[in-house]
Order: structure tokens, then C-alpha cells, then sequence
């Protein structure tokens, strides 16, 4: 239903880069000399050369939150950066081969799709690989003198693995960066850079400021120390999968069966906070972290630790974050699990006749096999060592983009990336520019306009419906699927890497297990 972002690109973006004098003419402009300059110098240059690893602390503001940081980074691409907050902490990295993550409930996933491709990139201008060819690939090309704002600047295009394009902006007169300009999927990103200081001859940008338009998202970094020949074994950046463990599973048993509705679509299911407040849940896959209703987090007296991005179909929110002591499921139990709250039972009243009070996502889908069986109305936990039967099923592999399952389909023959959503109450929703981008839409049958409009978390949009003959999801094949087709919108629908959503009037045909420790999803026949 919706994605608490993290947005790996607006955490990651401390600029460590630049400047000193730069020509002041554009005509005939050697892009070397102006990048050199840009660095502080021939000197500086020399001293980047020899730079093997390096490290940065600082302090770090995400949205109004105060936090403390520590970048790492070595030749030739090894990259992480630690965020400390008051309430809970994060981690990203690289360790040349996997892009992982840490989230703030300790949980660790390698990350994939347009989120490694901008912590790549973000490592790409870290390594300062727009100046050393034997780097990291990419390529850079001169625009010429942009005007902004009333100010001239040297425009310069950064292309990491020439693939993704970075706007650049250097003062006309400094040559220093004051700008950059960057895309993840479908989101602007702005990246001011300040305090500029020299740090072993090399002129540093001392304050960076990030933001995305359109949205609340807002990171300032402020470096307190550099290190430039910082000691940093390779152990630092692989990946640990010692998670936390924040449940409980009874003791001897393999498996528990909870009881489950399924009723308008969606999936709801009876929870109990803190051992007295009783509510009914969504399940919900497209959520990357829980959340709960407002109204029921301050009936708790639960505090606010922090509050994040909420990205949904058609926009964007930001909602607070709270640490509820525990949520009994059945007989499994979370405990001390940060989540969001909002305004659940406003927004989800008009489309179901239960009051709803929250959504369970990644942080209960992601610690077990799960199977949802729609028949019998009953989900089957299984214990995260245990097996679970696999010989009647059909395995389709996925990775995960914001933490929500994404696989690698076809609609009518077309190819692309498709979420999977346990809160999605529709057939596949097919984005914008997927059908823009296909001859999809010669396919699709029955074609009509939604009396209503669709939505979630970020509004509404204007949708119609219809049918397609053919999904594919690896080997499993769906006939006679139905389809939505939104509107464009700020939010989900307006992905450029997603080609669309599969929700619950498919998955509803099969049993289906969600197995995040393997990447997998298993389609078993419906045994009604």
C-alpha cells in the first residue's frame, strides 16, 4: 500500500568535493583543468592520488532530527556511512560486490534496483572517480556557463558507469560546487555544498544540504573531522548479517496458524499492542516498516522518536515514528519495533467496513516464512529455521526496492519490474510510463473509467480498468488478468524503473509464501 523510504540517495549525499579557481571563460574550456581546479589544484590533485581510504564524522540533521555520523570509503570502491539518531540507528554500504543496509530496527538487506544504482553513484563521486580514469567507470562532458537564480555557474554533466546523469554546478568565480542535481527514479534531489575548507591542501565542502522536491525530505550534514589516510580494514564493509531478533516464536513448534479475513480485498488480522489495546491490522507487503493509527498511538501515550517518508501510490507524506513495547500476532510476539504512525482509520474507513488501526509490513513479513493462504483465510508462520513444503509450488525469485518484494515480469510480452503487494487491493496496476513506453495498451480488453479514484498514503488519483491476457512471473503464468491504469501522479504511479504493482484480485488465485531471508515467493495451487 505504501513505502516508508529511507531514501538511500538523501542519506548519502556528503559532498566531499572541491574547489578553488576556475577559469573564467567558457570558450574553449579544458574540462580537465576546470575539474583539477575544482579540487583545489594541481597539489590537491596530487594529494588525491595518493588517497587510499578516508574517513568523515560529523553531525547529521534528517528532517528537523539531530544525529551524528561516520563515512567511510576505499580504494577502489568500498563505501559505508553510519547514521546515529537519539532512538535508533541505520547503516549502508558497499563492500564492491553487495550493496547492504542496516534499518533502524537493526534488520539487514541487500539493496537493489534504483537504490544500489544511487548509493553507486554516491560512491562514484566519493571515490572521486570523474577524475582518475582507472576508477570507477563513467564519463563527464562540459554543458557550459548555466545561469540560476541570477548567478553564472560552470555546468558540468557526472555520468557514473554512463548510465545516470548528475548536474553539476561550479561557482563561475571559485570554481567551487554549489550545486548538484540528481535523479532517483522519478524524484529530483538538490544538494547545496558550503563551508569550504582545505583539508591536507584539498578544499572540502564543510556543510551540505540535501533535499527533494517535492517532498519533506530534508538532510543537512555537517563534517566536524576528515582523515584522509585513515586505516580502514576491507572487514569494515561487508555485510553482517547478525540481525536483530525482536520476536518471539513458541517454544517447540514449527509453525503457527493465525486466522486471517479476507474481505473488499485486503487482508486484516487482530493484533494486540503492549498487551491491552486491541486492534485489527492490514497485511500489507508494499509497507516497509509497520504502522499504526494515530489516534491508537497516543490512546498507547506511545512518544515520538523521530518521523520519515512515507512514499504511496500517488504522493508522498511524512509521518511520525513511535516504539510500541510489543505486538501480539496469534501466538507470535514483536517487541520494541520502531514503525509510523498516521492517519490510518481516516484514510482507510471509506474502503472497508472494519476500523482499521494499522498495516503490518516488513518488519513482521521479513522474520518469517509466511504463508497466506486466501481458501482457509489463515496465515502459515513458520519458524525462521524450520522447512516449509516447496514440491507443489511454483519458486518466483525477487529483490527488494524500499524493502517491498519486487519481481521481474511480463504483461502481454512487455518486460518490466513489478512491487508485489499484500495491500494492494486491485489486479496489477500498470504505471504511466510503462504503457507509455510499450505497446501494452493494444492488448488490454474491457477497458473502462473507475467510478472512483485510487490512492493511499501522498492522495488520490483518477484510475481506469481493464483486463490483459497474459502475466508472467518467471514460470508461473496468469490468464485473463485484470488491470488498473492510474493517472500520473507524484508518488508510486510515476515510477520510471517500476513498471507496475501486483496486488490481491492475483494473488487471491494461489496460496503464497514470502520467504525474505531467500528472496523468494511461492505460488501454490489454491486448495479450496
Amino acid at each position: 500500500m505504501q513505502s516508508l523510504a529511507r531514501r538511500s540517495g538523501y542519506l548519502i549525499t556528503i559532498i566531499l568535493l572541491l574547489a578553488s579557481l576556475a577559469p573564467r571563460s567558457a570558450d574553449a574550456l579544458d574540462l580537465d583543468s576546470l575539474l583539477i581546479a575544482s579540487a583545489g589544484g594541481p597539489d590537491a590533485f596530487d594529494t588525491l592520488r595518493n588517497v587510499e581510504s578516508y574517513r568523515v564524522d560529523g553531525n547529521v540533521t534528517l528532517n528537523g532530527q539531530p544525529g551524528d555520523f561516520t563515512m567511510y570509503f576505499k580504494l577502489p570502491d568500498l563505501f559505508r556511512i553510519d547514521l546515529s539518531f537519539a532512538a535508533f540507528s541505520m547503516t549502508q554500504a558497499y563492500d564492491g560486490r553487495t550493496a547492504w543496509q542496516r534499518d533502524f530496527n537493526g534488520q539487514v538487506a541487500e539493496m537493489s534496483g534504483f537504490e544500489r544504482e544511487e548509493l553507486l553513484n554516491q560512491i562514484y563521486l566519493q571515490s572521486f572517480s570523474y577524475l582518475f580514469e582507472d576508477r570507477m567507470p563513467g564519463s563527464t562532458a562540459y554543458v557550459g556557463v548555466t545561469t540560476r537564480d541570477g548567478d553564472d555557474y560552470h555546468e558540468v554533466l557526472f555520468m557514473p558507469f554512463n548510465e545516470d546523469t548528475i548536474r553539476v554546478f561550479l561557482d563561475i568565480e571559485t570554481g567551487r560546487q554549489e550545486l548538484m542535481i540528481g535523479q532517483l527514479d522519478n524524484l529530483t534531489t538538490r544538494t547545496h555544498s558550503s563551508d569550504y575548507r582545505r583539508v591536507s591542501g584539498v578544499l572540502m565542502a564543510f556543510r551540505s544540504v540535501s533535499e527533494v522536491v517535492g517532498m519533506p525530505v530534508t538532510t543537512e550534514f555537517v563534517v566536524k573531522q576528515v582523515d584522509l589516510h585513515a586505516s580502514l580494514h576491507d572487514s569494515l564493509f561487508l555485510r553482517d548479517d547478525a540481525s536483530v531478533t525482536d520476536f518471539h516464536f513458541p517454544d517447540g513448534a514449527d509453525s503457527v496458524i493465525i486466522p486471517i479475513k479476507f474481505r473488499d480485498g485486503l487482508i486484516t488480522l487482530d493484533i494486540v499492542l503492549n498487551g491491552r489495546a486491541h486492534a485489527i491490522f492490514i497485511l500489507d507487503s508494499g509497507a516497509s516498516s509497520n504502522l499504526i493509527d494515530r489516534n491508537l498511538a497516543e490512546k498507547l501515550q506511545l512518544a515520538q522518536v523521530g518521523s520519515i517518508t512515507a512514499r504511496g501510490m500517488a504522493g508522498h507524506e511524512e509521518v511520525g515514528l513511535v516504539r510500541p513495547d510489543s505486538m501480539a500476532i496469534g501466538a507470535l510476539t514483536l517487541y520494541n519495533q520502531v514503525g509510523g504512525k498516521m492517519n490510518i482509520t481516516e484514510l482507510l474507513q471509506p474502503m472497508h467496513e472494519q476500523t482499521i488501526s494499522g498495516l503490518l509490513g516488513y518488519d513482521f513479513l521479513s522474520r518469517f516464512p509466511i504463508k497466506v493462504d486466501y481458501g482457509r483465510q489463515r496465515l502459515i508462520v513458520y519458524r525462521p529455521d524450520a522447512a516449509y513444503p516447496t514440491d507443489n509450488g511454483i519458486a518466483v525469485p525477487f529483490t527488494l526496492t524500499m524493502k517491498v518484494p519486487t519481481v521481474h515480469g511480463q504483461v502481454a510480452g512487455f518486460p518490466g519490474d513489478f512491487l508485489v503487494d499484500l495491500g494492494n487491493v486491485f489486479g496489477v496496476v500498470l504505471h504511466p510510463h510503462f504503457v507509455e513506453e510499450t505497446d501494452v495498451a493494444d492488448h488490454l480488453s474491457n477497458r473502462r473509467q473507475l467510478s472512483g479514484t485510487m490512492g493511499g498514503v501522498g492522495g488520490q488519483t483518477g484510475a481506469a480498468t481493464a483486463t490483459v491476457d497474459r502475466l508472467e512471473l518467471g514460470p508461473l503464468v496468469v490468464d485473463d488478468v485484470p488491470v488498473v491504469l492510474p493517472e500520473a501522479g507524484d508518488g508510486l504511479v510515476g515510477s520510471r524503473e517500476l513498471a507496475g504493482n501486483i496486488g490481491n484480485a492475483v494473488l487471491k488465485r494461489y496460496a503464497v509464501l514470502f520467504d525474505y531471508v531467500q528472496n523468494v515467493i511461492i505460488f501454490y495451487p489454491d486448495e479450496r
